[in-house]
């Protein structure tokens, strides 16, 4: 359900931080999120699994808590 194909060569992943997904408690170091990635089991399809880095976001310190959810969507083109 979160993964969407738009248009034969396009698809849409959809990942989703709930309120209680990567929440930073850690106060004395603030502590934050400023990347993300998504990976690919065994593109390949190899006898050995490996993932590949399929995309990568750098953007400014985020410091989650459970008061709100992130929602991160991309959309990549082959």
């Amino acid at each position: 359900s979160y993964i969407k194909r738009v248009t034969p060569t396009k698809c849409m992943w959809q990942v989703v931080l709930d309120e209680q997904t990567c929440n930073i408690t850690d106060t004395e170091s603030q502590s934050y999120m400023n990347e993300i990635g998504l990976f690919s089991k065994n593109p390949y399809r190899e006898a050995t699994d490996a993932s590949l880095l399929c995309a990568y976001k750098y953007f400014k310190p985020v410091y989650k808590t459970d008061a709100f959810i992130l929602v991160f969507r991309w959309t990549i083109e082959f």
